[in-house]
């Protein structure tokens, strides 16, 4: 164990079993020491607020999503959002400002197009925010993206080599009666 930086034996990969929530609020101590000595990363951020929900802490929960968002949102590539927003969503204690979460969650819409893990993220948020509808669209939505194959070959049925989602696929996403390539559904 590294005496200077105790935090460290809690980073992501590291392999410490928390079996109680005495251990939960002791790493919960220790990233909060980190932040105190300068460590703001995204990494030391969402871990912070992790062990504060695993430890019952919701207004450290609280605090700690806050700190995330706040200094780590308006860098974030929209991988590192949607990460920010799924921590975020995980209690409803994390939904201190939800324009900053709508924020972090539409940078999953990369040129138009959405990522299935992204639109499962979305959909978890817009549940959270009680946005039953919308959160049941992007969940399908997310759903079905996650099991369609995206086909790039030059023998990909239903793509023609285009790199284009196969019709099947399209079909699924597409409103109902949706005119397709002249395929009507």
């Amino acid at each position: 164990m590294n005496r200077r930086q105790p935090w460290r034996r809690y980073t992501p990969g590291a392999a410490v079993p928390w079996p109680s929530r005495k251990k939960w609020q002791a790493a919960a101590a220790d990233f909060q020491q980190a932040l105190k000595n300068g460590r703001d990363d995204e990494d030391v951020l969402t871990s912070y607020a992790l062990a504060c929900l695993a430890s019952g802490d919701r207004s450290g929960f609280q605090t700690g999503c806050k700190q995330l968002i706040e200094r780590c949102g308006e860098s974030a590539n929209s991988d590192s959002a949607s990460r920010m927003v799924w921590v975020c969503v995980l209690s409803s204690e994390g939904l201190a400002d939800a324009k900053a979460l709508d924020d972090l969650t539409e940078r999953g819409n990369r040129e138009g197009r959405w990522a299935a893990s992204q639109l499962i993220v979305r959909g978890a948020k817009l549940t959270r925010s009680q946005q039953w509808n919308e959160a049941i669209r992007s969940l399908e939505e997310g759903q079905v993206l996650a099991k369609a194959p995206i086909c790039r070959g030059p023998g990909c049925p239903g793509a023609g080599g285009t790199g284009r989602r196969p019709a099947r696929s399209r079909r699924a996403l597409a409103p109902s009666g949706a005119d397709l390539d002249g395929e009507s559904r």
